[in-house]
Parts: structure tokens; sequence; C-alpha cells
């Protein structure tokens, strides 16, 4: 496992914005804007920085998503125009979503992602890496 950076995702199309010219955004840029984010209580970095928005920055409208980011969030984003927090493992999964950083010192441990009942080969893999990345 290893430790994300958290990034915002903007609509490509909406050339206009000035955050697409943006090499890093900031919370005090989001003011005005609907932030789609994760719902409460599946991750305490990311309840963190809700919290951090809600009495910071009640400027930043949040939108709840689901507990979990399918294509579904992503095309939400795209169709709405929106702002997505999300993570650099995820940039390239969205033909008209461009990834901007956001300046925080959160990170977000970040891991491999299977079935509950894994294959033999698929158990025998985590096993293997789990004894290579353990610190």
């Amino acid at each position: 496992m290893y430790n994300q950076a958290l990034t915002t995702l903007i609509e490509v199309a909406d050339c206009g914005s000035f955050l697409r010219a943006s090499e890093m955004v900031k919370f005090d840029d989001l003011h005005g804007e609907r932030l789609l984010m994760q719902a409460p209580g599946n991750s305490p970095i990311n309840d963190r920085i809700r919290n951090e928005i809600q009495s910071s920055h009640p400027q930043i409208t949040i939108v709840d998503l689901p507990h979990h980011y399918d294509l579904d969030a992503f095309n939400l984003c795209a169709e709405e125009e929106g702002l997505l927090l999300s993570l650099d493992a995820w940039k390239e999964v969205h033909p008209s979503l461009a990834t901007i950083p956001l300046q925080t010192e959160e990170t977000i441990p970040y891991g491999i992602l299977s079935s509950t009942q894994p294959s033999p080969e698929t158990r025998q893999l985590m096993d293997i890496l789990r004894e290579v990345v353990r610190p």
C-alpha cells in the first residue's frame, strides 16, 4: 500500500474556467464551485477534508457521491461540469476530465482491489505482495 495525492478533476470542455490553466488548486480557488466527493463515513481522510471545507470554506458546495467511485461518478462530473475530489490513480479514467492537483497535506492510502472471494491465483499474488511491501 502506498499514499496517493488527492487531486481535483475538472471537465476539459469547460475551457473558460480559470481552474483549467492552474497547475495547482487551493480550497480558496473552489469558492462558488460544486465539489463532488464521497459521502461521509467511508474515509476518515475524506471526512477531515469535508470538515475543513464546511468549517473554513462554506462557499464550496459539497455534493455527496456513493461511498465508492465508479464510472457513473466521473460521468456525472463531466455532464454537470463539476469538480471531483479524486486520486492521481484515476486521472486517466475519463476522456472528458483533466486532473489538477489540490494543495493539501492529505494523502490517501491506496492499494489493490479484488473480489471478496479472490481466486487462488489472486490470493497467492496478494500474499506475495504483502511480503514484498510490508514495512
